[in-house]
């Protein structure tokens, strides 16, 4: 009996230590996953080209459409809205290409999970 009760407390502790070596993996992988729910922002462009051409398209409307002065005050607005929001765009787009070399770092750190895992499930299933 004794020894099937040091035989338990050796298969927690090394347990024990798989998780710990496990823990700081999943906190990783939890703040890439964090990451990426940042930039999900709605009304904004996707970069700045896009903005660009967003912008040179009511641009464009302005000049050669025959519209309302009201209508063309809105769009003025828009314009001037949609310049507002370049810095965002910028910073997004910046925090996006972030995120894409961070997604390399995830999938790393996902495959060091599965190999732990791998070693591990032999431990836990004896």
């Amino acid at each position: 009996m004794k020894a099937l009760r040091d035989d338990n407390r050796q298969f927690k502790s090394i347990i024990d230590e798989k998780i710990k070596e496990i823990e700081p993996l999943n906190q990783a992988l939890g703040k890439l996953r964090n990451a990426n729910n940042v930039g999900r922002n709605g009304g904004l462009c996707s970069s700045e080209e896009e903005l660009n051409a967003v912008i040179q398209s009511l641009q464009y409307h302005i000049q050669h459409e025959s519209i309302p002065l009201s209508e063309e005050k809105q769009i003025l607005r828009e314009i001037k809205q949609l310049e507002g929001t370049r810095e965002k765009v910028i910073a997004n787009a910046a925090m996006r290409t972030k995120l894409q070399d961070s997604m390399v770092q995830k999938e790393a750190l996902q495959d060091q999970v599965k190999v732990r895992n791998v070693k591990l499930n032999p431990i836990l299933f004896y």
